[in-house]
Parts: C-alpha cells; sequence; structure tokens
C-alpha cells in the first residue's frame, strides 16, 4: 500500500496529550515524493515510526501557529541537519504571509545558529494567501480562509489527479462560497460533542453541516479531544447522512489510497 500514491493520517489528536494518538497531522505520498500538512510535537519521530524518510519530505503547508500544527517544524529540520545520511535537501515551508516572521525569526531561533552554518538543507519560506493558488511539479494548492486564529487557511490540493480539502482548525465559516465542491476528499476539524462548543472549532454537528454543505464525497472528522473522542465517534452514528456522501473520524496511522 505504501508504494502506492495515498494520504497517511499521521495524527487525529490536539494539543491536548492522548496515549498513541498524535496532533493532527497528514502525509501525502505522490511517487514516494511527500507534501507534510501540519507538523505539531511529536510528528518527526511519527513519520519516521511509520517507515517514511524524512529527505523525501518536500513540502511542509501550515494551516496556521498554534504549537499543535508547528512545533514539529523544527524536529525535523533538526534531524535533517543532524542525519549524515542526508547530503543535500531543500524544504518548502508554506504558510499564511501573516506568520513568515514568526516561523522564521521566532519558532526557528534557537537553532538559528546551526541552521545558519548548514549548507547541505535549503529552506524556502512561501507565503500564502487566501484564493491565491500556489504550485510546483508535485501540487497545486489554492489556501481559502476558515474561522479560527486570524489568518488561518485551510488547503485544498490539487496532486496525483485528486483534489483534497483540509480545514485545519476553525470555526463555523461560509464554506460553500470556497468552491471546495471539485474536492474529492475532505479532512474537516471536529474538536467537541455538541454539549461542549469551543469558540474558534467546530462540534461534531457543526462539522457536519459545513460538509452536507460542500458536496464533497468523502469526508473525515479529525482533530479531537480525548475527551470527547468517543462522544464524537457516537454523535456522528446518529447524525442525518446525506445520500451520496460518506463521512467517517479519521483513523491514527490510516492509510487512505490516492487512485
Amino acid at each position: 500500500m505504501k508504494d502506492l500514491n495515498h494520504i497517511r493520517v499521521l495524527g487525529t489528536g490536539t494539543s491536548v496529550p492522548e496515549k498513541n494518538v498524535f496532533p493532527s497531522s497528514y502525509l501525502i505520498s505522490i511517487n514516494k515524493r511527500l507534501m507534510l500538512i501540519d507538523a505539531g510535537q511529536g510528528i518527526c519521530g511519527r513519520i519516521i515510526s511509520l517507515g517514511y524518510c524524512l529527505d523525501k519530505i518536500e513540502t511542509i503547508l501550515i494551516t496556521h501557529i498554534h504549537s499543535d500544527h508547528t512545533m514539529g517544524i523544527a524536529e525535523i529540520v533538526m534531524a535533517i541537519i543532524n542525519d549524515d545520511r542526508i547530503s543535500q535537501h531543500a524544504i518548502n515551508i508554506c504558510i499564511s504571509s501573516n506568520y513568515i516572521n514568526f516561523i522564521k525569526h521566532e519558532l526557528m531561533h534557537p537553532w538559528k545558529k546551526w541552521i545558519d552554518k548548514c549548507s547541505k538543507i535549503q529552506f524556502n519560506y512561501i507565503p500564502l494567501t487566501a484564493k491565491k493558488t500556489n504550485k510546483s511539479d508535485l501540487y497545486q494548492n489554492k489556501p481559502f480562509a476558515v474561522n479560527h486564529h486570524p489568518g488561518s487557511l485551510g488547503m485544498l490540493i490539487e496532486t496525483g489527479g485528486k483534489r483534497i480539502a483540509f480545514t485545519g482548525d476553525t470555526d463555523i465559516f461560509p464554506i460553500e462560497r470556497e468552491n471546495l465542491k471539485p474536492a474529492d476528499i475532505l479532512f474537516i476539524e471536529s474538536t467537541t460533542d455538541d454539549n461542549h462548543k469551543i469558540p474558534g472549532h467546530l462540534t461534531v454537528s457543526e462539522a457536519v453541516d459545513l460538509i452536507h454543505r460542500t458536496g464533497i464525497p468523502v469526508a473525515y472528522l479529525t482533530h479531537i479531544l480525548p475527551q470527547y473522542r468517543q462522544n464524537v465517534i457516537k454523535s456522528l452514528e446518529k447524525c442525518s447522512k446525506k445520500e451520496g456522501q460518506h463521512i467517517k473520524t479519521a483513523e491514527d496511522g490510516q492509510i487512505i489510497p490516492i487512485i
């Protein structure tokens, strides 16, 4: 399965630690070339434990700057720098233009002297703006505005002949205006059950309603707090279904083929 194009769910969790669950993060593997969507704490080790190589990661796309989405960037960078089996590598770090300076000059600052003197790794910081497409020979990405931290972005990625959308963290937003319907797969946050709404995040019913509005055929709920995970799973079973749509909770370690 890993030799085929696929999405690997690295984690479905949050900033709250949970046994055997990692922060919400995803690898997309196309012809064994990797792009990473979000990089929370522990994701570097998670990638290695699942049998992937760090020097195959070409692009890291970050939805916003909260710790459970960014703290793994430095882990990945320093692991590549200190691994003498890796001779040369380049990584594109793509994030909202609001956050470039934070990532470059604050988040990475403790490791600046090692990064600056390392000639084998090249960093390209690529600013993202909602509705403005960025692309490489591996993918095309059209970021879209969501309702979380100022500057937070969802990602609509076209690669391997499929379109995959990731909301990152968000509260209710006019998803139908973002023209996500061409997407084949949607990953959408569902932090809590319906009885424990947290501002800036979606409950399970809110997430399902947004999915219904998109018309996307396959959707996965993710970014679930540990104390509400079982309630979210049970609530999803009771939510109204819409013909032609399949909604599931994502699972840590899950492989989703891109075919």
